[in-house]
């Protein structure tokens, strides 16, 4: 079974930044929100270069694998952002989209939909690696690492958008459609957003998911601080911040569309529809079946839709 149909979407990070639940705890009286855009901008900077650039033709579109070289916000090192880039070369394009796969790094759903969006005439950039050669990061039972992963994806969304051109999309599925819901939120150059079994509301999902990465993390943090479910989920809501449960009002400013899995145990159908109702998402398809099969689904029979909500919405 191909790799990246594991969804990670637990955002691990490698590293936590002492005291990051601080705000929230301090006072129990902080908008959630504000808490969040904190640390979404806790060490972040648009500063990046180019560090490598090269291709094949696959007429009509030409492939460039891109390297931009950045600070990721949380360790303050340097890190490589890998992408494939799908352009026309003899058509200058208008618009382009920004497409985040699940954590576990390229595959070939995603890949295909950059293809088929060049052929349409808009330019797509495909996330490969967040980190070059660090594509899935190890398990903690600290609860803020929660968000020093979120920080470190959505910085890198937000620093790769400042390379792209046109009128800027971002297709995101499951976990990348959780980072991706707030980097639409938080990045005025996005303008519109299509999500495929993306929820809101972690303290829901990472309690009741039944994906093994989640399910085995969940057991050791209630094992190590003697809590219950009930509890666990407090913990998450006290301590995890950067959710798309908090970012509604600045979604309803853009253009959002969604795919929805009716039976889905890995990201609760559940937190799916809150997640419409917190955004104003506009439900271009639903499925009545389970996480992954909608994914491949989706991508095998409604790609088209989804490439049509970007044309009709720049």
């Amino acid at each position: 079974m191909p790799k990246w149909i594991f969804v990670f979407f637990g955002f691990f990070a490698l590293f936590a930044v002492a005291g990051s639940s601080a705000l929230a705890t301090a006072n129990p009286n902080t908008d959630p929100t504000e808490v969040a855009e904190e640390l979404l901008n806790r060490g972040f900077s648009y500063d990046s270069r180019l560090v490598g650039h090269f291709g094949f033709d696959d007429p009509p579109c030409e492939m460039n694998n891109v390297y931009l070289l950045s600070k990721d916000p949380v360790t303050q090192h340097q890190r490589t952002i890998s992408l494939h880039v799908y352009r026309n070369p003899d058509r200058k394009t208008s618009q382009s989209v920004l497409i985040v796969p699940p954590i576990g790094g390229s595959n070939l759903l995603d890949e295909s939909f950059g293809i088929d969006f060049c052929r349409f005439g808009i330019e797509s950039w495909v996330i490969v690696e967040w980190d070059k050669g660090l594509v899935d990061l190890p398990l903690t039972t600290a609860l803020e690492s929660q968000d020093d992963a979120a920080r470190k994806a959505v910085s890198a969304i937000r620093q790769i958008v400042k390379r792209m051109s046109g009128k800027i999309g971002i297709l995101g599925t499951s976990a990348g459609g959780l980072s991706g819901a707030v980097a639409l939120a938080v990045e005025p150059a996005i303008r519109t957003g299509f999500f495929v079994v993306a929820g809101a509301g972690m303290a829901e999902i990472l309690a009741e998911s039944n994906v093994s990465t989640i399910a085995d993390i969940r057991e050791k943090r209630m094992r190590k601080f003697g809590w219950d479910i009930s509890e666990y989920k407090n913990q998450v809501r006290d301590r995890v911040h950067i959710d798309p449960l908090y970012f509604g009002s600045r979604l309803k400013r853009k253009r959002v569309g969604a795919v929805v899995a009716l039976e889905d145990e890995s990201v609760p159908s559940a937190q799916q529809v809150l997640f419409e109702k917190v955004s104003g998402a506009e439900r271009i398809a639903e499925f009545k079946t389970g996480h992954i099969e909608t994914i491949i689904t989706n991508g095998l029979l409604n790609r088209y839709s989804v490439i049509e909500y970007f044309l009709e919405h720049p």
